[in-house]
């Protein structure tokens, strides 16, 4: 596949994405090296454009029920 074959337009910023997407590039900072392969890269860089786009990249964790730490029951 050719680099950027599957990528959307980019839509317009607004100052808020602009402001989110300036944050973003003072806090992270991807090192490929070696031992990166392309699942991993297509990985990094897929959470990347959610976080990015502001959307989450995984459902957080149920909090702990009760002291044993397990899954307590749903209502």
């Amino acid at each position: 596949m050719a680099p950027g074959g599957d990528r959307k337009p980019m839509k317009e910023m607004s100052d808020s994405d602009r402001a989110r997407l300036d944050a973003i590039q003072q806090m992270v900072r991807i090192e490929i090296d070696g031992d990166w392969d392309a699942r991993m890269i297509d990985l990094a860089f897929d959470e990347l454009e959610r976080l990015v786009e502001g959307r989450p990249s995984t459902p957080p964790p149920e909090p702990a029920v009760g002291r044993g730490g397990g899954r307590g029951r749903r209502r």
